[in-house]
């Protein structure tokens, strides 16, 4: 299922986010748990608009503790 696959990259990023380990892996686990989460949300916004805020708030964190790969 959708929603349990977007709900497990979510774990996966959120594990990868506070051990402060992968943190690229992290981050594209959330990027896909995102996308995923999105469509779900639009489908059935009752069970996922929240986690999706939560996992688009983590993506925003990820985002910007990952190094940039054109930066020297």
């Amino acid at each position: 299922r959708r929603g349990d696959l977007a709900l497990a990259l979510a774990f996966h990023a959120r594990v990868r986010a506070e051990a402060g380990l992968d943190l690229a892996g992290g981050l594209a686990a959330a990027t896909e748990a995102v996308a995923l989460m999105r469509v779900l949300a639009a489908e059935i916004p009752a069970l996922y608009t929240s986690p999706l805020a939560e996992v688009v708030a983590l993506e925003s964190r990820l985002r910007a503790a990952v190094p940039r790969r054109d930066a020297p």
